[in-house]
């Protein structure tokens, strides 16, 4: 048996006062673990590296930050904004939510290289993300859900493929731990552009569709009557992105590249890697919104060139309709008082409902108004002829009196 060898190591130990201190130590190869143990530095000399703060988070950590929300409540109560309930709502969602996406994403990232796995993830974030996209605009059409879904599927599509496999390329380029987050960026960030772009383009044609009808009058084409309101539709949707990837890195940092570095991963990796987020997002916005405005277009503005303004509604989708109601009623029994009711939207069920609820009583009391205008016609028609009587009947005494017949 060979004799140990003995190292002379440097051990580098942290003063309170910030100054490194380093004092040799004699180790011995027989134990192979007495090296690090010797370099190691103990328990509480220094600050805990980012990872470990992450890692010991816990509910109570949440709980503290979810209490600055009482500002927001307060402020609405003082203001009467009516938002007390929506700010619960938006942050039991928030919690609800991120809480069953990472019960989701832990299996899922287990199975990291599965195509299906992966796909079939993807697939609900396009229709939870298409699905939000159709509720965010003021006025619809039939089909709307499906070009939403559609735009965001082949914007979505292309620039994830293009970003994964030549830009980020992780191996295989569909990894779950990649992936996903990133297609959950570009998701989120189209529903905003989608549904203004939809909103604008709609609002301008239900709004000032005179504008465009003239120029149908005048012998334009569809597209050219129409050019003017995807131009500025287009626009309007184009400039938030736009604006956030301007300030980016010199304003605001962003929350994906935070999480990175506090994550332990080199700087100058998350730096890169946002850029090429940043830049995915804003390609497939950009594509998405300008599929979306021309599909809608050719919609309302059909083959024949004419404007089918019959087309555009205000209906909200009745889930919608259905869960802003229960929040309503639900708000009115917590809150224990008593709000002014809210007027149903003009041309839904329940506008519909309330205008017939609103007849029948109005017939009601125009009827009940009749009924006594003639009990009071009866009764004069009955004094009259009372009246009639007594005056035949104080004629005859008078004659009587007189001395004449009374007959």
């Amino acid at each position: 048996m060979l004799d140990p060898i003995l190292y002379l190591v440097a051990n580098t130990t942290t003063l309170t006062d910030g100054a490194t201190a380093t004092t040799p130590v004699v180790v011995s190869s027989a134990t192979p673990t007495s090296i690090a143990a010797a370099t190691s530095i103990p328990s509480g000399s220094g600050p805990r590296p980012p990872s470990d703060v992450l890692t010991d988070l816990d509910w109570t950590n949440v709980a503290v930050a979810a209490s600055l929300l009482l500002l927001n409540v307060i402020l609405s109560f003082l203001f009467r904004l009516g938002l007390e309930f929506t700010i619960i709502i938006s942050a039991v969602r928030c919690l609800v939510q991120l809480s069953v996406m990472g019960q989701v994403l832990e299996p899922v990232f287990r199975n990291g290289n599965n195509p299906v796995v992966v796909f079939s993830m993807t697939a609900v974030l396009l229709l939870l993300g298409s699905a939000e996209a159709f509720t965010k605009s003021k006025y619809s059409y039939p089909g709307m859900h499906l070009v939403v879904l559609l735009s965001m599927f082949l914007a979505g599509s292309i620039t994830t493929f293009i970003g994964m496999t030549l830009a980020i390329r992780p191996d295989p380029w569909y990894t779950a731990q990649v992936y996903i987050p990133t297609v959950g960026m570009i998701l989120g960030n189209s529903i905003s552009g989608i549904a203004l772009g939809i909103r604008s383009c709609l609002t301008a044609f239900k709004e000032h569709g005179d504008v465009t009808e003239v120029r149908l009058a005048f012998g334009a084409s569809r597209w050219e009557a129409a050019r003017p309101v995807v131009r500025e539709s287009l626009r309007t949707a184009l400039l938030p992105p736009l604006n956030n990837l301007a300030v980016m890195g010199l304003i605001s940092i962003p929350g994906q590249m935070t999480g990175q570095i506090l994550a332990g991963a080199p700087i100058e990796s998350a730096v890169h890697f946002q850029q090429i987020v940043m830049y995915m997002i804003v390609s497939s916005t950009a594509l998405g919104t300008l599929l979306s405005i021309l599909m809608t277009t050719f919609v309302i503005l059909d083959s024949s060139h004419q404007m089918r303004l019959d087309r555009i509604t205000s209906d909200p989708l009745w889930i919608t309709q259905w869960l802003a109601d229960w929040y309503w009623s639900m708000w009115s029994r917590i809150a224990c008082w008593n709000p002014k009711p809210r007027a149903p939207r003009a041309g839904t069920p329940a506008a519909t409902a309330a205008a017939a609820r609103r007849i029948r009583r109005i017939t009601e009391e125009e009827e009940a108004a009749q009924g006594l205008l003639v009990e009071d016609d009866e009764d004069v028609e009955e004094d009259e002829e009372i009246g009639q009587a007594s005056g035949a009947t104080e004629a005859r005494w008078k004659r009587v009196a007189a001395g004449g017949s009374g007959s």
